[in-house]
């Protein structure tokens, strides 16, 4: 009998462990840099200060949740601009299933020169935990973040966005948009017919924890 429950717990734990592995949480270019160090970022950040609060206490919130259901962290810093905010890589020291991507393009994915490496370190990591499904964090919403998604699709990841945790720092009202009713539109260089828009916002957090604890 004891064996039996020993083995059904064992078994269990496989089968959530391999439904839970085909999630990550993709965390965008969180940098110092972009958000208190480039030129004129002080006064954004003073007349913003409560929604950079709200964002930060958002992603910290994902970050958590991943750890505690044992997801893959993916974490991009654009180029040598910096390192991640200190308050987010407090919360990513020690986790096992993180890996930090140095980025050359907006777009993750762009297999363009000098990003070539960046990109196969990302989607190496993501295959080594046969990762499916992206929930997406982090800035700029209307480059990196909006370049990064129409990489992903590309890729045949499923986008799971959320708007809490996704921010636009070169907007002066630090509005999060991959403007949705334009996100065809991507830096003037390609269009893609993307309506109905094929990836899934998530506005309440308790829609991604029933995600990572599928």
């Amino acid at each position: 009998m004891i064996r039996t429950i020993f083995l059904l717990a064992y078994l269990f734990t496989i089968n959530h462990n391999a439904i839970a592995s085909t999630s990550a949480l993709l965390l965008l270019d969180m940098e110092k840099y972009f958000i208190i160090e480039y030129e004129g970022s002080e006064d954004l950040v003073q007349r913003n200060k409560e929604k950079l609060q709200a964002l930060i206490k958002e992603q910290i919130f994902l970050i958590r949740l991943a750890k505690k259901n044992n997801i893959p962290i993916l974490a991009t810093l654009y180029g040598t601009w910096g390192k991640v905010l200190p308050s987010l890589q407090k919360e990513l020291n020690g986790y096992n299933k993180l890996t930090i991507v140095r980025k050359e393009n907006n777009n993750l994915f762009a297999n363009e020169p000098g990003n070539e490496e960046h990109r196969e370190q990302a989607l190496n990591f993501l295959r080594k935990y046969s990762v499916s499904s992206l929930v997406v964090i982090g800035a700029n919403g209307g480059a990196c973040v909006k370049s990064t998604i129409v990489g992903a699709l590309e890729h045949s990841y499923e986008i799971k966005a959320y708007p809490k945790g996704i921010i636009d720092f070169n907007h002066s009202e630090y509005l999060y948009p991959y403007y949705l009713n334009d996100f065809a539109k991507i830096d003037g260089e390609k269009l893609l017919d993307l309506s109905p828009m094929p990836f899934e916002e998530l506005d309440d957090a308790i829609f991604i924890e029933k995600l990572f604890t599928n």
